[in-house]
């Protein structure tokens, strides 16, 4: 039998580094969310935050290739606000803006995705200023957000961004 890293999913396969537990065994159909973590497969469980076989999924080798695709930017995007250099203004202001290319692109993603699961997109929000607020309205659409899933969501868009976390 071909492994999904061999055959029509090697776009997403998991890294050698990701472990068994770091891969979502959870049972049914759960919703899955496309974000970005600087790992081959942004494919995540919305229940457990794992990573989901795209064979779980059944999507395409088409669809699967284009999520290979769109991972690419957005990480290339995230790792130059990551460093913090001469790009990280320009980078958050592209991973921030619902007309910017990635975003688009992520958007349309979600809803090929929805055809196998209901699916979300991970929106971008910089969680290291202080202080932090949660999301109000949605980036996309300007409906207020609603609480869902301990996140803020927009359920017309399926976007979901984090709440502020509580500090030990």
């Amino acid at each position: 039998m071909t492994s999904y890293r061999e055959g029509r999913y090697r776009w997403l396969h998991a890294t050698p580094d990701t472990a068994q537990e770091d891969q979502c065994d959870c049972a049914g159909r759960t919703a899955i969310v496309l974000q970005a973590h600087l790992a081959a497969n942004p494919v995540v469980c919305l229940s457990c935050r794992r990573e989901v076989e795209p064979g779980k999924l059944g999507i395409t080798s088409a669809l699967a290739e284009e999520i290979h695709k769109w991972n690419g930017l957005y990480e290339s995007l995230y790792l130059l606000w990551l460093d913090s250099g001469e790009y990280e203004v320009w980078a958050q202001q592209r991973l921030s803006d619902p007309q910017g290319s990635v975003n688009r692109r992520g958007l349309e993603l979600v809803q090929q995705l929805s055809v196998y699961r209901d699916a979300y997109y991970w929106w971008f929000v910089d969680e290291s200023n202080e202080p932090f607020s949660c999301m109000e309205t949605c980036p996309v659409c300007g409906n207020a957000m609603t609480a869902g899933f301990g996140m803020a969501v927009c359920s017309s868009c399926m976007v979901i961004a984090p709440v502020k976390a509580s500090r030990a």
